[in-house]
């Protein structure tokens, strides 16, 4: 399994509430997000942040630790983009800013 940080992309990420992609409890998702994936890189959701403490604590040099995560959501408290319609106007225009975008979104541990 992989743990990759993750910031919103748009506002309508933050808040809602979801299922873990590892336990199945229902927590609501940060301006940042553990997403989940199995080692051949099959999504299985955002692991809440129980989940991002337990596997931190337990392989620490594998997944991204609570603390890591909690620093990540205070650096990164807004989405990439202001609006769903932000991203609307530039997908329709090809805009490659969004395809950038969604790159850099990834949070990598160095970065932090």
């Amino acid at each position: 399994m992989f743990i990759d940080l993750m910031r919103a992309f748009e506002p309508s990420e933050i808040g809602h509430e979801e299922e873990c992609g590892v336990c199945g409890e229902t927590f609501a998702a940060g301006a940042v997000v553990a997403s989940a994936a199995t080692d051949h890189r099959d999504g299985m959701g955002n692991a809440c942040p129980a989940c991002v403490e337990a596997l931190g604590r337990r392989n620490p040099e594998r997944f991204p630790t609570i603390e890591v995560y909690e620093e990540a959501n205070r650096r990164y408290p807004e989405p990439v983009f202001g609006s769903v319609e932000e991203v609307m106007r530039l997908e329709e225009r090809r805009d490659p800013a969004v395809d950038e975008a969604y790159d850099a979104r990834f949070i990598w541990r160095a970065a932090l």
